[in-house]
């Protein structure tokens, strides 16, 4: 997102990508700030100088009523 989406720069070309750089908006949970985000943002500056989204949504966790954060593993 967009560069996996469009499969950049193997089967897009700068042309194609610019028709979607940046995305419209990007939602991920709280937990993947550190990885997919800072990622995507790290490579986005580098190919572009641009950030990736105009719009970020993050979602919060869902706790159990133990207080434990719920996954699909449990």
């Amino acid at each position: 997102m967009p560069f996996s989406t469009l499969n950049y720069p193997i089967t897009t070309d700068d042309e194609g990508l610019a028709k979607k750089f940046p995305g419209d908006f990007i939602a991920e949970g709280i937990d993947q700030t550190r990885g997919w985000f800072y990622t995507l943002n790290v490579i986005a500056t580098a190919l572009k100088n641009d950030t990736p989204y105009k719009n970020l949504i993050v979602n919060g966790l869902v706790l159990a009523e133990d207080g434990e954060k719920m996954s699909k593993r449990k």
